[in-house]
C-alpha cells in the first residue's frame, strides 16, 4: 500500500511539475523541495507521514507559483507559514524566506487579504534581526514577483 501511495504521490509531481511546464519552475520547486526535513520518503521513520507533508507541501507550492492552480494566495500564505514556524518540525524554518513570502501575499494584490496577513509580515519581517537580513527578505519579494510574472 505504501508503494502504491509512494507512486500515487510521484506522478501527482510529476503532473504538476508538467502543467507548468517550465525549466524555472523545476529549479524554483528543487530548492524548496530541500526545505522538508527529510527530502526522501522512502528513508523516513514514518513513511505516511512524511509523504503527507511532502504532498501538502508540493501542493502549497505549487498553488503559490502556478497561477494555473487553484489559489496564489492560499498557496503563498502557507508557505510563508511553513517556513517560518516549520509546519509542525516537518520543513526547516527560514524567517528571511518568510518574511519575503509574506511581503509577496501583500504586493501581489490578492483580494483575500486579511488583517492576519499584514500580521504575519510585522512578526516574520520583524523577526529578522540585521538590515541584510531584512534587504534579503525584500530582494527575495521582488525576485518572487518577476517569477510569478513569467508563469
Amino acid at each position: 500500500m505504501r508503494m502504491m501511495v509512494a507512486a500515487f504521490v510521484a506522478m501527482i509531481g510529476a503532473t504538476a511539475a508538467a502543467a507548468v511546464d517550465s525549466e524555472t519552475w523545476a529549479k524554483e520547486w528543487s530548492v524548496y523541495r530541500q526545505f522538508l526535513k527529510t527530502p526522501a520518503c522512502g528513508i523516513a521513520p514514518d513513511v505516511d507521514a512524511c509523504i503527507k507533508v511532502l504532498d501538502l507541501w508540493r501542493r502549497d507550492f505549487m498553488w503559490a507559483t502556478d497561477p494555473h492552480w487553484k489559489s496564489l494566495y492560499v498557496g503563498q500564505r502557507n508557505v510563508a507559514i511553513c517556513l517560518f514556524e516549520g509546519c509542525d518540525g516537518e520543513v526547516k524554518t527560514n524567517p528571511v524566506l518568510a518574511c519575503g513570502w509574506s511581503r509577496l501575499v501583500l504586493l501581489a494584490g490578492h483580494s483575500e487579504i486579511v488583517e492576519e496577513d499584514f500580521q504575519r509580515e510585522r512578526t516574520y519581517c520583524g523577526a529578522l534581526k540585521t538590515s541584510i537580513e531584512k534587504d534579503a527578505a525584500t530582494a527575495q519579494a521582488q525576485r518572487l514577483i518577476r517569477f510569478l510574472a513569467t508563469q
